[in-house]
C-alpha cells in the first residue's frame, strides 16, 4: 500500500475528548464514543472540538439538573456548549450522562447498554453543535440526524 504524499492528505481534525466516569476496562467502549463524537462533528463540518463527557449516577444527574438547569429529577443527557470566539476549538462543550438511565432505556427499548450510551453520546454532542430538541419538529430533526449516526456506529462495530 503506497501513501499519499502529505499535501495530498486530509487535514488531521484538531481533537480533545475526555472521558470521565466510566471504567478503563474496556477500552473498545472509549473507542466507539471517540468515533461515535468524531463522526457527529464531521457529519456537521466542525473541524475541532473539545469536549468532556462525564458519566454520573441518577443521584448525581439529578443535582446538576437541579443546580444547572432548574428543573426537578433525573434526566439522561445534558450538554452545554462553551464555545467562544476566540478558542482554538470550533465547538466547545461538556456532556453528562446517566448510566443509571442509558441502562435502564437499553432495558426498556430492548437495545444494548454500549448502543444506549453512544445514543445519548451523540444526543449531548448534537446539543453542542446547535440542535435543539424542545419541539416536536425539532426533536424528530434531531432524532433522524442521531439515529444515522448511531446506526452507522454499531455496523462499524458489527462489521
Amino acid at each position: 500500500m503506497t501513501r499519499r504524499p502529505k499535501a495530498m492528505e486530509e487535514p488531521e481534525q484538531m481533537s480533545s475528548l475526555d472521558v470521565r466516569g466510566l471504567p478503563s476496562r474496556p477500552t473498545h467502549l472509549r473507542r466507539t464514543i471517540r468515533e461515535a463524537v468524531n463522526s457527529a462533528f464531521r457529519e456537521h463540518g466542525v473541524a475541532s472540538h473539545a469536549v468532556s463527557i462525564t458519566f454520573v449516577s441518577d443521584r448525581e444527574m439529578t443535582e446538576l439538573n437541579r443546580k444547572a438547569l432548574g428543573r426537578k429529577g433525573t434526566t439522561d443527557v445534558i450538554a452545554f456548549d462553551l464555545s467562544e470566539k476566540g478558542l482554538p476549538y470550533a465547538k466547545v462543550g461538556d456532556v453528562y450522562i446517566s448510566l443509571d438511565r442509558a441502562r435502564a432505556s437499553g432495558a426498556r427499548f430492548a437495545v444494548s447498554c454500549r448502543e444506549e450510551i453512544i445514543r445519548l453520546v451523540v444526543h449531548g454532542i448534537l446539543h453542542i453543535i446547535g440542535y435543539m430538541d424542545d419541539t416536536p419538529a425539532r426533536r424528530r430533526k434531531m432524532e433522524a440526524c442521531q439515529e444515522m449516526i448511531v446506526r452507522n456506529q454499531v455496523r462499524t462495530r458489527i462489521e
